[in-house]
């Protein structure tokens, strides 16, 4: 996965050989990331705008309603900049 606050500007091209070729402008920082499970591909999470972390809506630990903010996914959570909570991970 590629994210511009870890590698710069990332820029994709598709070759005349119909491949994908993928650059950014620095690289990824050296330092080891712990292995989590993929997130939910689909399916509506919940984020919580002071922490940056996304649930589950079904999680015990959701934010009051002040604070949430609605994804479509958890990629696009991610794409925000939030991270998954450990409901997320638990499935």
């Amino acid at each position: 996965m590629y994210r511009t606050d870890l590698h710069g500007d990332i820029v994709m091209r598709l070759g005349a050989d119909k491949k994908l070729q993928i650059a950014t402008t620095r690289a990824a920082p050296a330092q080891p990331t712990a292995p989590t499970k993929p997130a939910p591909a689909v399916g509506v999470v919940i984020g919580n705008r002071n922490t940056k972390v996304y649930h589950r809506p079904d999680c015990r630990s959701l934010p009051k309603p002040q604070n949430q903010v609605r994804f479509r996914s958890a990629q696009e959570a991610e794409q925000a900049g939030y991270r998954p909570h450990t409901c997320v991970l638990d499935e």
